[in-house]
């Protein structure tokens, strides 16, 4: 019988090994049915192969793998619905700050709020 997942992600990993602990994380989340738990890895995995391929600066890229992290805490957390409003928004603010940079990357963690708004997240 496998460990059930830490809600605890690398703290100071670099943006690469966080994304990809998050997506891992996303996998293992029992509280999402199987189909929604890949939706969810792909596109951050997918995230961090577009973050490694475009100029964002390394504050940005930073402030969209937190941001990113935070929301998957929220949503694991999900009993408190006003922490995942908040890191929600916070995941906006980050989409809005990298767009101009690198739109390609933005269309990317947009689409992780657009599965989690159609799962009712």
């Amino acid at each position: 019988m496998s460990q059930p997942p830490s809600s605890d992600l690398p703290p100071d990993s670099s943006l690469e090994t966080k994304l990809h602990s998050i997506a891992q994380f996303l996998r293992q989340a029992d509280h999402l049915d199987p189909e929604a738990q890949q939706a969810l890895a792909e596109i951050v995995d997918e995230l961090s192969k577009a973050l490694r391929s475009v100029p964002v600066s390394s504050e940005e890229a930073k402030s969209l793998a937190d941001s990113t992290a935070l929301l998957v805490r929220a949503v694991h957390q999900k009993h408190d619905q006003g922490l995942v409003a908040a890191a929600q928004e916070r995941m906006r603010l980050a989409i809005t700050r990298v767009e101009n940079q690198a739109p390609f990357v933005a269309q990317i963690a947009g689409r992780l709020l657009d599965t989690l708004a159609s799962l009712g997240i």
